[in-house]
């Protein structure tokens, strides 16, 4: 790291170990000299020896090879050391993520492991770094290590949904043009729907995966929410499986996308058969209405009725139709043959409606599906990207986002403070981590109780949390760090001998939104100054 002071070495170093430190899969930080800056847990599983330090090694001492030379082994691709080395030497000079190398990783004569090496250029503060992760493991043995449980929380989540659900990496051109993608996550309801299993999809492009599938429209789909941050919806046909699925798409950091979806091959018939229907709508079970052009109630089948039933008179009509009844009526004249799909919220349950006009084209019929388990699936999905899933606070890729949002205003005016829970470690050794967890859910909670609505309380990791406090005077800001700390002190932490909350805090004031950063990390700089004095 050159040419940087020791707080920027010290910030940068944090900084790295917080990117890879919640990644699902090993990911390590190297410098241009091959060296190890940051690890997770994954990555340290992957040494031939669990002892000693991995940080400040070559990547060639880190990964096995039985001639530890620079010259390497001599076994070429089957050496995960020189496999990595030479991709690395491609990635400098190309300056472009290196392509993906599949090996087989030998630890001891019965333990063999299929990795998936992957390295990328990585530019913070004007200095160069490797980015090395390693997916699609196979058996990779937990050395000691116990798990995470904000992890298996996740894991619980996801494997527990109908919807099918992954998480992937979109793969840009030489251009930056979305060209492929890769999965990086999938739940069991995708394994099902899709008839294809984790450890066949999971580390794999889906070209790889589907050589002679024709997919530009995908890619660009999903490039679009990956570069973006734009979720979308839509509803597609995969020639594969031969099934409908509707779709929706989100991403919860840049280059990342996840999809989610259901099965809709019976709704999409069920709508390809609709005009059948329309022959005998009082036997379907979905919602069926007929409207005239002044919005009267013409026909409601038994399905519709318990639908109304529970709406009152004319305005529970209203709430049935979409807000744009008037103008999707005046389309459909234009024309007739032609339906308008449109999606609604009736009391807690929501519906997609098919809006067409009858055979005689004198009334509007309204079908309806009962969607509810879909968009509650959706809401669940935007709900954890954007959220701590522990503390149920805002996580640090929303304070990111809403923090670009006050970049680019001229003035935020308003309050900085950063916030640490003390004591976390000896509650970890003394009580166990679930004990720690609820010492933090403990602190959120706290917090979250403090501010004002519009104030932004992030979790930023481990035992820090963030809060940006807009449009709030510089002297209420030393009020509020006060009653903080007051109040703090009278909060108990159950089931730990009357333990207290105890928090080290540092604030701030930006005046211009450009002095955001700036006002942060002398914040941050003012709470560990706070927590060491604490500790005396």
């Amino acid at each position: 790291m050159k040419n940087l002071s020791v707080k920027q070495k010290i910030t940068l170093q944090s900084k790295l170990e917080e990117m890879v430190s919640g990644m699902p899969f090993a990911a390590l930080v190297l410098d241009e000299k091959k060296r190890i800056l940051a690890a997770n847990k994954e990555a340290l599983m992957l040494r031939k020896s669990s002892s000693g330090s991995a940080y400040y090694k070559k990547i060639g001492e880190f990964l096995i090879c039985e001639n530890l030379s620079e010259e390497g082994c001599g076994k070429g691709t089957s050496c995960p050391r020189c496999s990595v080395t030479k991709a690395m030497s491609a990635s400098d000079q190309k300056k472009k993520v290196a392509k993906k190398i599949t090996m087989r990783l030998e630890r001891g004569k019965s333990e063999k492991n299929i990795i998936v090496f992957s390295i990328s250029n990585l530019i913070l503060f004007n200095q160069k770094f490797f980015f090395f992760f390693a997916g699609g493991a196979k058996g990779i043995e937990k050395r000691g290590h116990g798990t995470d449980p904000s992890k298996d929380r996740y894991k619980s989540l996801f494997d527990s949904m109908n919807e099918g659900f992954a998480l992937c990496e979109i793969i840009c051109d030489e251009h930056g043009a979305p060209c492929d993608y890769r999965f990086l996550e999938i739940n069991k309801a995708y394994e099902r729907l899709t008839g294809l299993k984790a450890y066949d999809v999971v580390g794999k492009t889906m070209k790889e995966i589907f050589p002679n599938d024709e997919m530009p429209t995908w890619v660009d789909i999903y490039g679009n929410v990956a570069l973006t941050g734009k979720s979308v919806r839509f509803e597609n046909y995969n020639p594969v499986t031969k099934r409908y699925y509707e779709t929706f798409s989100s991403s919860p950091g840049k280059g990342k996308f996840t999809i989610l979806f259901v099965d809709t091959s019976e709704r999409k018939l069920a709508e390809q058969k609709i005009e059948h229907l329309a022959s005998f709508p009082k036997l379907d079970p979905n919602p069926i209405i007929e409207i005239d052009f002044s919005l009267n109630l013409t026909f409601a089948n038994r399905a519709a009725r318990n639908v109304l039933r529970g709406l009152c008179g004319e305005r529970g009509l209203n709430e049935f139709l979409p807000k744009d009844i008037n103008i999707i009526l005046k389309r459909l004249q234009k024309n007739k043959k032609r339906p308008i799909y449109r999606e609604i919220g009736v009391g807690s349950e929501y519906f997609a409606e098919t809006i067409y006009l009858t055979p005689q084209y004198n009334v509007a019929r309204i079908y309806a599906v009962n969607i509810t388990r879909h968009k509650m699936a959706e809401e669940r999905i935007i709900y954890s990207s954007t959220h701590d899933m522990l503390t149920g606070v805002y996580n640090r890729y929303y304070f990111e986002r809403e923090l670009e949002r006050y970049r680019k205003r001229r003035y935020f005016n308003g309050g900085v403070i950063m916030v640490d829970v003390n004591g976390l470690k000896k509650v970890n050794d003394c009580y166990g981590h679930l004990a720690g967890d609820r010492l933090i859910q403990k602190t959120a909670n706290f917090l979250n109780s403090q501010f004002r609505e519009k104030d932004l309380v992030a979790r930023f990791g481990g035992d820090e949390f963030c809060i940006l406090l807009p449009g709030i005077k510089k002297g209420e800001v030393e009020t509020v760090v006060l009653r903080l700390q007051e109040k703090a002190g009278e909060i108990l932490v159950e089931g730990m001998e009357k333990l207290k909350i105890d928090i080290a805090i540092g604030a701030t004031y930006a005046v211009l939104s450009s002095d955001l950063d700036a006002a942060i990390q002398k914040a941050d700089k003012e709470m560990y100054k706070n927590k060491i004095i604490s500790r005396k």
